[in-house]
């Protein structure tokens, strides 16, 4: 019977600037007797490769009696707020091991202050006795 071969889901922390690095670990169930193969890709889903992260494919290659592996992926930090984003590295091409589960999701957590808006208006007074328009002056702080 052929090992099982599973994938991480991971959180990482996205980073105003700069690139970090975050590993993904590919377990087998248990130590193979032969060499095993597995290919990897990433797809994007909320995360966007090129501005999100940097996508990547290869070949995991187990030795016998090896049980796991990582990918070390590049995410790309920025300073603009936005919702915490998503993106998946997909197993295929098993050899000498099964795929108990193809798919390990990678959320980048959004790290950055949310934009602070202001509203300011002037003086109602005249405008309510129609006199004097309402002018509303709108200001965003931050990113």
């Amino acid at each position: 019977m052929l090992p099982a071969l599973t994938i991480g889901n991971v959180t990482v922390s996205e980073g105003n600037t700069g690139t970090k690095t975050v590993a993904v670990t590919a377990t087998l169930s248990a130590p193979g007797t032969t060499m095993a193969t597995v290919a990897y890709t990433m797809t994007n889903g909320t995360a966007t490769a090129g501005s999100d992260y940097q996508a990547a494919s290869g070949t995991l290659t187990f030795a016998p009696g090896e049980t796991s592996k990582t990918i070390n992926i590049t995410i790309l930090g920025d300073g603009l707020w936005e919702a915490d984003e998503t993106f998946n590295v997909v197993l295929s091409s098993p050899v000498g091991v099964t795929l108990a589960g193809n798919t390990g999701a990678v959320t980048i957590q959004n790290d950055d202050a949310a934009p602070l808006l202001t509203v300011t208006a002037t003086d109602a007074t005249g405008a309510e006795a129609a006199q004097d328009p309402i002018v509303f002056t709108v200001n965003r702080a931050a990113n």
